[in-house]
């Protein structure tokens, strides 16, 4: 599968990124579009959509420092699932920012949450494709997630950095060791 990767400022259809964006996430976990759209004129800051041929297969948001590549929001639209799709997407950022430590987040396992299994399937997904818990919990927009990476530990205060470029320093969110 050869995916090709374009950022949101060069395509046409921003709406049918902006669709499934809001379609892949709970509201409580979202940014505002509008948020997203700034920010991305950040050098650092990207929203990138990755497709097959003329296809829209998914999306991401991410956020870099100098040793990390943050990948805040990662969407393959529904029809696309479980076709390699998320698996590819991951590999295109292990392999283009092979320098950096790919950090992404997700709801922790919780036996009570109403989205137990689906929270089951995320983790398994993301272990398959190489990224280790650190350890580590946030609290951030929508609530509490879990920290993952593809290295076992993370340099908390190198990862604070992505919400500081985020928010232009208006924001630290609270990181705790588990």
């Amino acid at each position: 599968m050869k995916l090709d990767i374009i950022s949101i400022c060069k395509i046409k259809d921003k709406k049918a990124v902006k669709d499934l964006y809001r379609a892949s996430f709970p509201k409580e976990e979202q940014l505002p579009w509008f948020i997203l759209r700034l920010a991305a004129i950040h050098r650092d800051i990207d929203i990138s959509c990755f497709y097959n041929g003329e296809t829209l297969c998914g999306f991401t948001f991410t956020i870099q420092t100098d040793k990390i590549m943050y990948i805040m929001f990662l969407a393959v639209k529904e029809e696309f699932q479980s076709m390699g799709y998320g698996s590819e997407i991951l590999s295109i950022y292990k392999t283009n920012h092979a320098e950096k430590q790919i950090v992404l987040i997700v709801e922790p396992l919780n036996a009570d949450a109403d989205n137990y299994n689906d929270r089951v399937r995320r983790i398994r997904f993301y272990e398959k494709n190489g990224f280790s818990d650190t350890g580590y919990d946030i609290e951030e927009v929508g609530g509490l997630f879990r920290i993952l990476s593809t290295s076992s530990s993370i340099d908390t205060e190198e990862y604070l950095k992505v919400y500081k470029k985020l928010s232009f320093g208006l924001w630290k969110p609270k990181i705790t060791k588990i």
